[in-house]
């Protein structure tokens, strides 16, 4: 599960007044002032970074966009372990994720915009 809800299902979740406030002057305001500059909709980074953080409850090192991309911080390597179902070494398997670490939210905001320009083309 990767964290987000299936189109057309309401979630509620509950952050803090503090956590919400922090997101507005920081996030919000980077894709605020960023995003357009790249041509990209400030809405659609914003609901991303919602979505993937909990609202920046979750942003390890700046990283509001789960991105496995090399950050400019350069990045984490998180291991998990999984059930696999197979025989062999038991039934589980230890898969690593890297993350990006960012230095600030705007640095993050700027990751994301120049990655969605490449994906349009």
């Amino acid at each position: 599960m990767d964290g987000t809800a299936p189109t057309g299902v309401l979630v509620i979740v509950r952050v803090d007044r503090a956590q919400a406030e922090k997101f507005d002057r920081t996030l919000v305001k980077a894709a605020m002032e960023i995003c357009p500059k790249y041509g990209v909709d400030p809405v659609a980074c914003i609901k991303q970074a919602a979505e993937k953080t909990l609202f920046g409850k979750f942003a390890v090192h700046n990283n509001y966009f789960d991105t496995p991309e090399e950050g400019d911080l350069g990045h984490n390597l998180f291991i998990r372990i999984v059930k696999t179902g197979h025989r062999n070494n038991g039934g589980v398997e230890a898969r690593v994720y890297r993350r990006g670490k960012y230095s600030s939210p705007r640095a993050a905001v700027v990751a994301y915009c120049e990655r969605a320009k490449r994906v349009k083309g």
